[in-house]
């Protein structure tokens, strides 16, 4: 870094820490107001569009209160869009959901085989960016705490905001994409990617530059990611490449086997230079093998990990903290779909999300009683789970999006929540009724009982046998012995009915489910399975687990890697 990139990252910084503490501090004044904030937002977004197609088909100009809008409006899901949605995309026609511009449309993030457009107006990335600036203001608060120095403020920024356009020539990608790309001539002074590959839109081993690029720059501060698996994933890359690496950076060049194009690797190469005092630094903090606490021996500055690590992401959490150490912060960053901005963090290290008040419409389904009449965001209980239903900016309207989330407190009348699991990704086999959250819990639990972290993990419902049974697919940090790994049908079995009734009478009672099935797949199993969906166009950050295998092709692939495969 030069003497003008320090001071631009120095300033940059700070005035993103300033900022970030603006915008909570927002969001707290806010919360006392979730009411209003409800009303004020649905009425806008009503009147502006009440002379859409959907807007006159639902007689939006009538509607004067929630009350109206719950009677005149159905709840709805993707299907009830799609066809109008076809249309923007092939022809850029407006005003068929939404009064507001439909400037891009926000790809799902790869659960399902086929990808949802979701339409997405300047309001969205408005959203995300207030929330995402949070972050930096717990960077702030955290280098307070450590008596530290902002240094020079760059951090290693794994959400990429490159994309694509439809056939009518809107942009399309993903919302955290489309929400960064507006801050990109800012937040440039404070990554450590060089300006060539910032917004890239060619294809290019991403992976590489990246992890060398962080490399090299010994003072990084934060590392962000919209999940913590881009996080563990880039640190595999670096732990299994740190040789290469480390030559790259002791020689000033980009190796010649990553792919890269020609006109971008001669760029890159005339502004590096040989630097052997950094290759040294690393060679010393990989020389005893041990991947413990490895970051902070890489970069001693490190201050702030963010990343999505609650619910299905945990594992991914804990080997990050594994690569951290103690010391070191975690941010749960936001709580965000394509669909629209849910919560934010207010603080570092906690999992609780403060709903946005103006960030859409909110209304609730109680897991309990689903055919109840959804309720309000100020009418929720601590300690219950609800289905999520939203009205945005963007057309949708009283929109299913099939998270599931529970309270667990509040700050003024608006709830702090958790995401507890997504409604499609539950295992259906018997009648059992089991969750992510049943299925993250039991892993945690089996961990324990094994003695070793589950680096990854999916589940299946086997229904081809009579009666079915659960098939879970793990893969472990450390190799399991042969008795281990027999016992680990009985363990998954005895741990899951502690946890979830329904199964203890359906398996261990009833015989109406099989005792289950547990495969050990082979080391880098899953990291082979996020590599093959980024060349398939997704971007790393965006690239979720495989947590249900839904098709007899998918558990093909896996038992396929499975160590213990013996039926």
């Amino acid at each position: 870094m030069n003497a003008f990139e320090k001071m631009m990252a120095h300033l940059v910084l700070k005035c993103a820490i300033f900022y970030g503490r603006h915008n909570r501090n927002r969001y707290i004044s806010l919360s006392k107001k979730a009411d209003v904030c409800g009303e004020k937002f649905l009425m806008k977004q009503l009147r502006l569009s009440r002379n859409t197609e959907y807007g006159k088909k639902y007689g939006f100009a009538d509607i004067h209160s929630i009350s109206d809008y719950q009677k005149r409006v159905p709840l709805s899901t993707y299907d009830d869009y799609k066809p109008y949605i076809d249309r923007m995309v092939e022809t850029g026609e407006q005003g068929l959901l939404t009064g507001n511009f439909v400037d891009y449309f926000s790809k799902t993030s790869g659960t399902i085989k086929v990808m949802k457009m979701i339409p997405t107006v300047k309001g969205s990335y408005t959203h995300y960016l207030r929330s995402c600036t949070i972050i930096f203001a717990d960077l702030g608060d955290e280098l307070k705490k450590k008596g530290g120095s902002i240094r020079y403020g760059r951090g290693m920024n794994l959400i990429e905001s490159g994309g694509e356009r439809t056939p009518s020539g809107i942009r399309t990608g993903y919302i955290s994409g489309y929400s960064i790309g507006r801050a990109n001539h800012f937040l440039k002074y404070i990554t450590c990617l060089p300006d060539e590959v910032f917004e890239y839109t060619e294809p290019m081993d991403m992976r590489y530059i990246k992890a060398r690029y962080a490399l090299q720059d010994p003072d990084l501060t934060y590392m962000a990611s919209v999940f913590m698996s881009g996080h563990t994933d880039t640190m595999a890359y670096i732990i299994e490449n740190h040789d290469m690496l480390t030559n790259d950076i002791e020689k000033g060049v980009i190796n010649k086997s990553v792919d890269i194009p020609e006109h971008i690797r001669s760029k890159l190469e005339k502004r590096l230079s040989p630097d052997p005092k950094r290759a040294s630094e690393l060679r010393n903090a990989f020389a005893n093998g041990n991947d413990e606490g490895i970051i902070p021996r890489i970069w001693p500055y490190m201050t702030l990990i963010v990343g999505i690590g609650g619910g299905e992401f945990s594992p991914f959490m804990q080997k990050m903290r594994y690569y951290a150490g103690p010391d070191i912060a975690f941010d749960y960053l936001v709580y965000g779909a394509s669909e629209g901005m849910i919560g934010t963090t207010l603080n570092a290290i906690e999992e609780d999300y403060l709903m946005l008040p103006d960030g859409g419409f909110f209304e609730f389904i109680p897991e309990d009683d689903p055919d109840a009449p959804p309720l309000l965001l100020w009418q929720l209980e601590k300690g219950k789970k609800y289905e999520l239903v939203l009205t945005n900016e963007a057309g949708l309207y009283r929109y299913k999006i099939k998270d599931v989330v529970k309270v667990t407190g509040f700050l003024g009348n608006t709830p702090l929540i958790r995401y507890a699991y997504r409604k499609e990704q539950i295992i259906n086999i018997a009648g059992l009724h089991m969750t992510m959250e049943h299925a993250a819990e039991t892993i945690k639990l089996l961990e324990k009982s094994i003695h070793t972290q589950i680096r990854d993990y999916s589940l299946y419902a086997d229904n081809d046998c009579d009666p079915g049974r659960i098939v879970l697919f793990i893969e472990p940090d450390n190799a399991l012995s042969k008795e281990t790994v027999k016992k680990l049908p009985a363990l998954f079995d005895g741990i899951l009915s502690e946890i979830n009734v329904d199964y203890k009478h359906l398996q261990a009672e009833s015989g109406d489910i099989a005792p289950a099935m547990v495969y050990v797949v082979k080391k880098g199993t899953y990291q082979n399975i996020r590599d093959k969906k980024n060349q398939g166009k997704i971007a790393m950050n965006q690239i979720k687990s495989l947590r249900v295998i839904k098709d007899k092709e998918q558990f093909d692939m896996m038992t396929a890697q499975a160590e213990n495969a013996t039926e």
